[in-house]
C-alpha cells in the first residue's frame, strides 16, 4: 500500500481483520474513534465516515472492529454491502488486510477481491496452513455457487478427509458432482479453472550460488 501510494496511486488499505485490527498502529495512526464496526451497526452512516488520512500522501485507511465481538462475524448480506459501499470510494487500488485462518469473513473477503493473494514463509507449517487455506477458499467459493442442498451439503462433508464419500481432491469432488448433476458439475468445473490465487513467498534464504 505504501508502495503503491508512493507511486501516485489513490490507495485506500482496509483493515479486515475484523475483532483484531490493529494496520492502524503499522502506520503509525492513532487508534480511530470510527471503525468498520460503527459502519455496519448504523445504518445511517457513510462508508466516508469511517475513512481516516494517513500521514502518507494518497494513502488512506479503513480501520477494523477492535474489542466488540459481534462484528467479528458479520452476515454475508453485510460483506457485501460493506464492499459495495467501498468500492464506491474516490480511490484507485484498495487492498484488504485479511486475518489468519479459514473463517467464512476470511474467505468470503478474500473470494469477492479480484485479485487474492495468500502470503507465506518457507516453513512447513506455513505451506500447510497455506494449502488448507487455498483449498478451504475453493470449497466455500463452489459451494457459494452451488443452489441445490444436495450438492451443498456434499461440498460441505467433502472437506473432511474421511468423508464418507471418499473424497480427496478437488478433481474427484468436481467428478462426484457431474454424477449427480451434470450440468452443475460443468459449471463448477469451469470457476475451478478460474480460481487462480496469487501467493509472495516471504523472508525467503538463499544459500550459494544463485
Amino acid at each position: 500500500g505504501i508502495v503503491l501510494a508512493k507511486n501516485n496511486s489513490r490507495t485506500l488499505l482496509v483493515d479486515a481483520d475484523l475483532g483484531g485490527a490493529n494496520l492502524h498502529t503499522c502506520l503509525g495512526v492513532a487508534a480511530p474513534t470510527l471503525t468498520l464496526s460503527d459502519y455496519v451497526q448504523s445504518p445511517s452512516m457513510r462508508i466516508e465516515d469511517v475513512v481516516v488520512e494517513t500521514p502518507l500522501r494518497n494513502l488512506r485507511l479503513i480501520s477494523g472492529a477492535q474489542d466488540i465481538l459481534d462484528i467479528a462475524n458479520p452476515k454475508y448480506t453485510q460483506k457485501v454491502k460493506l464492499l459495495r459501499a467501498i468500492q464506491q470510494l474516490d480511490v484507485e487500488i484498495i487492498i484488504l488486510d485479511l486475518g489468519a485462518g479459514t473463517n467464512f469473513n476470511t474467505l468470503d473477503f478474500f473470494l469477492m477481491a479480484d485479485k487474492g493473494i495468500v502470503v507465506v514463509v518457507p516453513e512447513p507449517t506455513s505451506i500447510e496452513n497455506a494449502y488448507r487455506f487455498i483449498k478451504a477458499a475453493l470449497y466455500r467459493k463452489l459451494k457459494l455457487m452451488a443452489v441445490e442442498p444436495k450438492i451443498r451439503d456434499v461440498i460441505d462433508k467433502a472437506m473432511d478427509k474421511k468423508n464418507a464419500f471418499g473424497l480427496r481432491t478437488p478433481a474427484e469432488l468436481i467428478e462426484y458432482i457431474t454424477q449427480l448433476d451434470s450440468g452443475t458439475g460443468e459449471r463448477l468445473r469451469q470457476e475451478v479453472s478460474r480460481f487462480r490465487p496469487r501467493l509472495v513467498l516471504n523472508q525467503v534464504r538463499a544459500f550459494g550460488d544463485v
